[in-house]
């Protein structure tokens, strides 16, 4: 019996009646959520119910909408935002989409090795071009969020008999603690998580012939590219998780799948071929191309920070509005850099309610079957040695063995968050819906018994009316347990907002006066936590080079880093935007102009909001001997060439 053929009505307790299953709340076979709605209309509908809920932790935004407002304007969330604006902006200057230099120019990225977001990047590009990458980042965060639960509302309607449990699964889902907490720093690579749902629909599809192998395979071949270019990462784990499922079905149901041999190979040769056929040049050349990594992107021992704790199943932190002093206490003490990832809080109500779930319907393939998923995503998210409120227990996880693998070693292993939040939104549902099954059973039966005692003529609308009301009585207490599995996970929002502060230089028509492809130096100077500048190009449409920005780049082992080319006009300006001070071993006026020349640069910006700018105005201006002009927010220096030879003036 394949999973997407089993009923979704609990066992009857020895001795009761079975609980009837009411014609009109039977698993459709077809997804739709019931006779006459399709299930492309319940998908939309959902959707729009979603919508409202993922806006409201943006309130900021909406409120602010003249101003441009970008979360923490900091690290991951600079990269993926410039990200959204490279592949529109690359495809109209007719650049490479997967190699540039457009950031750490000279040498250049390769972006296949960083958290790229093409897909998500060429969706949006209409609304990058109208209303410009930080608003458009916004709106694609709050998609995110709606979508991802729409697709699992759309998944969970095979599975159970009553919609509200789909809808509230699919909260859980797109809403969940993986979700809220890596939306808020603007991870939207982490946060789209809309893909898998329609992966295992698809797959389900294949299984039940409803769809041909050819269509199916297909299908599920461009969604798994979809994913290749939002996240390898979430890619992995999807693939990793369903395969390994796959193959345990397979195995115990070996006569079904030699009965269907050739459909399977059909499929698989569909799926492969599709995928191939779109992402095999991508994969080449971020394995063989210009810049390409061949150590691990980042260091093992820092992925190793990114790990989940133990504790963080039950002890809400900031990211919750229902927490407490001892629970932030517990929270703040999880290791460097976990209180960023931590992505797995359940709370106990949920986690009391899952495991009755688990009991109750063990012998179900599906509750068998994501219960195993759960609890394998739970322990590889754990990292090498499973932590405790931030104590080793010098246990080793399944990531002890995962950080010897290739490409699995190099996640992080909070990712696998990912394993357990579906199968919780799973589990979940299905334990509402039994849950009005047995609540609306015994009634159903008493009924029964009452009516047979009396005339039928005289009790038919009774019984129906009082059918109806308990029925409704059934799916309130089941809504209201629901709900109050749910209520710790209520996430503290709205999310905190800051002002991207893009000067209007780069937004007006003044920025022209930067010749096209040229190369600037910004102050301040792009890396990590400094690269606000990013920004600052992408809303210019792209239209210089920058040294320095926030990526990964191999080191001189292949190694991945975010630092790399890097110089002593680098360190003159970190240091001046750092301390406010311009020593004069670092910051020689010589030296500066040497660097400045050497390195090809023809504009100079700097924001004149940035700290100490004045002290960086002075020390540039010394150095190129002539005074910034004061245009749009920022300080200029720009460098013309000269009616002889290839020197160039500035002014």
């Amino acid at each position: 019996m394949t999973i997407d053929q089993q009923t979704c009505q609990a066992p009857a307790p020895s001795g009761s009646v079975s609980p009837p299953t009411p014609a009109t709340d039977s698993p459709p076979t077809d997804g739709s959520v019931r006779p006459g709605i399709r299930s492309s209309v319940a998908w939309l509908l959902s959707l729009c119910t979603y919508l409202p809920l993922a806006a409201l932790g943006f309130m900021p935004v909406w409120l602010h909408w003249s101003s441009q407002m970008n979360g923490c304007n900091c690290w991951d969330q600079l990269l993926l935002e410039w990200f959204v604006n490279w592949l529109p902006a690359s495809v109209a200057h007719g650049h490479s989409v997967l190699v540039t230099n457009y950031i750490y120019a000279p040498g250049g990225i390769n972006a296949m090795w960083n958290n790229s977001v093409f897909a998500l990047g060429a969706v949006a590009s209409p609304l990058t071009e109208t209303i410009g990458v930080v608003h458009t980042f916004d709106i694609l965060l709050t998609i995110s969020l709606a979508l991802s639960a729409s697709t699992m509302f759309l998944l969970l309607r095979r599975w159970t008999t009553w919609m509200p449990a789909a809808w509230l699964g699919g909260l859980l889902y797109g809403f969940s603690t993986l979700a809220i907490q890596e939306t808020a720093p603007g991870r939207i690579n982490a946060a789209f998580d809309a893909i898998p749902p329609l992966v295992i629909i698809v797959l389900l599809k294949l299984i039940g012939k409803e769809w041909s192998p050819t269509k199916g395979g297909s299908i599920l071949g461009l969604l798994l590219t979809i994913q290749l270019f939002i996240s390898e990462e979430m890619l992995a784990i999807t693939v990793v998780c369903i395969g390994v499922t796959l193959i345990v079905l397979a195995l115990v149901n070996r006569a079904e799948v030699l009965k269907r041999g050739a459909e399977v190979i059909r499929a698989t040769v569909a799926a492969a071929v599709t995928l191939l056929a779109l992402s095999a040049y991508p994969l080449y050349v971020q394995f063989f191309g210009p810049n390409h990594i061949t150590g691990p992107p980042q260091p093992r021992a820092q992925l190793a920070l990114f790990s989940s704790d133990a504790a963080s199943l039950v002890t809400p932190g900031a990211t919750q509005w229902l927490t407490f002093g001892w629970a932030d206490r517990i929270w703040a003490s999880f290791s460097a850099s976990s209180s960023a990832e931590v992505t797995e809080y359940i709370g106990l109500p949920l986690l009391a309610l899952v495991i009755v779930t688990v009991i109750l319907l063990r012998r179900r393939t599906i509750v068998r079957i994501f219960s195993l998923v759960g609890l394998a995503g739970l322990a590889c998210s754990l990292g090498p040695f499973v932590l405790v409120a931030n104590h080793n227990t010098h246990v080793p996880g399944p990531d002890y063995l995962l950080q010897h693998l290739p490409i699995l070693g190099d996640f992080m292993p909070s990712r696998w968050a990912l394993a357990v939040w579906f199968s919780l939104a799973v589990l979940f549902a299905l334990g509402l819906d039994a849950a009005r099954v047995w609540v609306e059973g015994p009634a159903d039966a008493m009924m029964e018994r009452w009516s047979q005692s009396r005339s039928q003529a005289r009790t038919r609308s009774e019984v129906g009316r009082r059918r109806r009301q308990k029925r409704r009585l059934a799916g309130g207490l089941a809504v209201l347990l629901g709900v109050a599995a749910v209520i710790p996970l209520i996430p503290n929002w709205p999310y905190a907002q800051r002002p991207a502060h893009v000067p209007a230089f780069f937004t007006s028509g003044a920025v022209r006066s930067v010749p096209q492809g040229s190369l600037a130096v910004t102050y301040p100077y792009p890396i990590t936590a400094t690269a606000q500048p990013m920004i600052w190009q992408a809303d210019a449409g792209m239209r210089f080079r920058m040294l320095g920005g926030y990526a990964i780049v191999p080191d001189s082992n292949g190694a991945g880093t975010p630092f790399a080319d890097s110089s002593p006009l680098e360190y003159c300006l970190l240091t001046i935007y750092s301390t406010g001070r311009h020593p004069n071993w670092l910051c020689k006026s010589s030296w500066v102009a040497h660097w400045i020349h050497a390195l090809g640069v023809t504009s100079v910006i700097a924001g004149d909001h940035e700290a100490h700018v004045h002290t960086a105005v002075g020390v540039i201006s010394a150095a190129l001997g002539v005074d910034p002009v004061h245009i749009g927010g920022v300080w200029l220096w720009h460098c013309t060439s000269a009616h002889q030879g290839t020197a160039c003036r500035w002014s």
